[in-house]
């Protein structure tokens, strides 16, 4: 017995920090996006997969940076020579700097300067030494004609870049939207609550005047049994919306980091302005007859999927074309028996030579052809999949939503008659059992319907604000306040 004492006195007393701590804070629709902006744990992700897509149009544009490459070697040998003729070259010594531009109209530049000495084994010449510079031009003129692949590379991944950065903004919507429905559960549930503790404290109240009755033989023990059995089945009702909550609050916590619901309380005191505002939204959306294409971030995302493809297909189809190049490279060099000797003689005599040529690669064989439609059907299936999905999403938001705001606005409206009618019927019922002329399990009745029929209000008005947040994932810019709650600090 001591020992249950003390677990209940533990749980009353963790009951009651529970109670002191949720004082701190009211917790608002704008405060938990606020929490869900600031610590949400899939936030990061949104923004890894962005900076990916950023990152592959930096790689790309990366390619038509210029690059410097230098080197420097030195060789020593002690073999023998092949033949008597032919010197062994010890030591050898080279260096060089060049620098390689790519530029996106199928032209590669590159030009540096290089410097070298050697002596043969033998002795026969020592410190042969030759510095020069050289420039080498190349020119695409089939497949890569005026940079057509560069473009569209460069054309594809900035498409990509734009994708990633509004699948971003669409995904932190989206994010938002399953915060805020969260949040909205969680007034319904604290509502459904409310009205069950009201219940609770009535069917007490009844009990025990019941029992009150049952002392002076007004009242049989069956009567007190029901009364009972109400009793119980309200704190049941109580129960199950409290395991509601927690689960509610579970939500929040795997979505935002750090969310500690004890902080937090909910109260009544935002419900009018936030209904205010809702039904101001809901009008201004009932009242939209044409898909607002201004008011969505998925044609950005449709566009930039279709230039993507575009691009993407123009690189494809090149894949098993022939390529010809025209090349040249002109060389200045000097030569003598001293780095500075020779560099005078590059200086004096300028001697040039020239190099102009053509080069032409040609697949052969089908193999390139299949594997050139095999790529072109791939990235056509996966990136029209991709935004013909939005698309759908696109259309099937709007033309659903009017009918189903209607259907739930509709549903409400008689949920509400319904309780009216239910609340003059319970009140005559109550008059009728306290001058003796319906029994008590009819009073139980008449409670219970009322307590379902508004219950059902809340959970339409809950279905209301739910689908109105839903067609908000889609049109995120849709102009109403209760929408751009994150710009609109006058609404709650």
């Amino acid at each position: 017995m001591r020992q249950k004492l003390k677990k209940g006195l533990c749980i009353a007393l963790a009951l009651a920090d529970w109670s002191a701590s949720a004082q701190n804070k009211i917790m608002t629709e704008r405060d938990l996006v606020r929490l869900s902006q600031e610590n949400s744990i899939l936030g990061k992700a949104y923004d890894a997969q962005a900076a990916g897509k950023a990152a592959a149009l930096a790689m790309t544009r990366e390619m038509y940076g210029a690059r410097l490459n230098a080197s420097a070697s030195q060789l020593k040998s002690g073999e023998s020579p092949l033949t008597e003729f032919q010197p062994t070259m010890t030591p050898v010594t080279e260096y060089s700097a060049t620098v390689l531009q790519k530029m996106p109209y199928g032209i590669s530049l590159e030009g540096g300067v290089f410097a070298g000495q050697s002596s043969a084994l033998d002795r026969s010449f020592e410190n042969a030494t030759q510095v020069g510079a050289k420039l080498s031009l190349r020119i695409e003129l089939l497949k890569n004609r005026f940079g057509s692949i560069d473009s569209a590379q460069i054309d594809a991944a900035e498409s990509g870049r734009k994708r990633g950065e509004f699948e971003r903004r669409i995904a932190r919507k989206q994010h938002e939207i399953n915060i805020r429905k969260v949040f909205w559960s969680l007034v319904a549930n604290w509502q459904s609550i409310e009205l069950s503790n009201k219940l609770q404290e009535s069917a007490t109240r009844q009990l025990k005047y019941a029992e009150d009755r049952r002392r002076i033989g007004a009242a049989d023990i069956g009567e007190i049994a029901r009364y009972k059995s109400q009793l119980q089945s309200r704190v049941g009702s109580v129960l199950l919306f409290e395991h509601e909550r927690e689960v509610l609050w579970q939500t929040i916590q795997r979505q935002i980091r750090d969310f500690n619901p004890r902080e937090y309380r909910l109260d009544g005191s935002f419900l009018d302005s936030s209904q205010r505002a809702i039904t101001q939204c809901l009008q201004k959306v009932l009242a939209t007859k044409t898909i607002d294409r201004d008011a969505s971030l998925f044609d950005e995302v449709i566009d930039a999927y279709k230039a993507e493809l575009t691009n993407e297909i123009k690189v494809t189809e090149q894949h098993g074309s022939p390529q010809l190049a025209l090349f040249g490279v002109s060389q200045m060099s000097g030569s003598n028996n001293s780095y500075s000797a020779a560099f005078d003689h590059l200086v004096d005599k300028k001697q040039t030579s020239t190099v102009i040529g053509l080069e032409l690669d040609i697949p052969l064989g089908s193999k390139a052809t299949h594997t050139e439609q095999a790529l072109i059907q791939a990235k056509r299936n996966e990136i029209e999949a991709q935004y013909e999905q939005l698309q759908s999403d696109l259309t099937a938001s709007f033309q659903t939503m009017e009918s189903n705001l209607l259907i739930l606005q509709k549903g409400l409206r008689n949920q509400a008659d319904t309780s009216t009618n239910l609340t003059i019927s319970y009140r005559d019922t109550l008059k009728k059992f306290d001058q003796g002329r319906v029994p008590l399990s009819v009073v139980i009745t008449e409670q219970d319907a009322l307590f379902q029929s508004e219950l059902q209000e809340l959970t339409l008005r809950k279905q209301i604000t739910h689908t109105l947040l839903d067609y908000f994932a889609v049109f995120s810019e849709f102009p109403c306040s209760w929408n751009q709650i994150n710009s609109n600090p006058s609404s709650n």
